[in-house]
């Protein structure tokens, strides 16, 4: 998305979900006072900040962090021989799928994730070649990565955006029955994931191009789920609208109601993607708002390309 138009462009990225920011600063000073700044504004809408999660090291202690890659505890041959291809490779901490993949990168990319499933600990390095090799295998739309689902999402909850963009890649291939499977028995399985982790998955189900009663069937309990937090339960609109099983009116409308705004427009997607018999009566309880207006608007085919 550009924005403004003209001379003055600039280029938006906009994220559905995002995590991890750094925020550089010159000295120390001013390191404390940014993280005052964000503690008072976490403060201002009722959060606070886990003292474990926000980190203030000096930039020495963030260059180790980073410049690991000749790390000696880095010993498969698969594995080493991606660090040394990385050496070569723009960093990038989001997700990496390049344009073009070989069957020897494919192959290398699945032994890397088999020798980093038997390593001891996860690491700055680990974690980049994991999110190397996935990239790879969803770039070549490869389900070599699917029956390591579980520990993806248990040992590098990390990566579970990219762990589940390799699952979208998979569900609008060939190997869709595969990636659906494998994230179903995520959803159903006994192993609890945590709530974010559910709205990822669902997206990806979302994304799946045969209709499924399994798919349904896990998505609509997650629709009306009140410890998930509102993207999760967007998502699950979306999932369960996809697959055919919307709710009737009053209790697809009570769930709307009570969204956030920032849910809202993916419930009305739903909506107009799956084309219920009350879709004519919900879209004109949806008020003014403008966003959601131009969104009823839209063809269904057109509005499931925004998922």
């Amino acid at each position: 998305m550009a924005w403004p138009e003209g001379d003055d462009a600039r280029i938006v990225v906009v994220s559905r979900f995002s995590d991890d920011f750094r925020v550089p600063v010159g000295n120390w000073a001013a390191v404390k006072r940014a993280q005052l700044a964000l503690e008072e504004a976490f403060y201002d809408i009722g959060l606070s900040v886990a003292p474990g999660k926000l980190k203030t090291p000096r930039i020495e202690t963030y260059r180790q962090w980073l410049e690991t890659v000749n790390d000696p505890r880095v010993t498969g041959a698969a594995s080493v021989a991606a660090l040394a291809a990385m050496e070569n490779e723009e960093y990038f901490a989001g997700e990496w799928e390049p344009a073009d993949v070989t069957d020897e990168q494919v192959a290398g990319a699945a032994e890397v994730l088999a020798e980093q499933r038997t390593a001891l600990h996860v690491t700055v390095t680990t974690t980049r070649l994991v999110r190397r090799s996935i990239g790879l295998l969803a770039s070549a739309r490869s389900p070599r990565a699917v029956p390591l689902l579980s520990f993806l999402l248990t040992q590098y909850a990390h990566l579970t955006p990219a762990v589940c963009s390799y699952l979208s890649s998979i569900v609008q291939s060939d190997n869709e029955a595969a990636g659906v499977d494998a994230v179903v028995e995520q959803l159903t399985g006994p192993r609890s994931r945590m709530a974010w982790q559910v709205g990822w998955l669902l997206h990806a189900l979302s994304l799946a191009n045969t209709p499924r009663v399994d798919i349904a069937e896990v998505a609509l309990p997650r629709l009306f789920d009140e410890s998930l937090p509102w993207f999760a339960r967007s998502a699950a609109a979306r999932a369960t609208a996809v697959h055919g099983a919307l709710p009737p009116l009053d209790r697809y409308f009570g769930v709307y109601e009570r969204a956030t705004d920032a849910a809202r427009p993916d419930l009305v997607s739903a909506v107009i993607v799956a084309e219920p018999s009350w879709k004519s009566r919900f879209l004109s309880g949806i008020g003014t708002d403008p966003l959601l207006r131009d969104i009823s608007e839209h063809a269904p085919e057109e509005v499931r390309q925004w998922f």
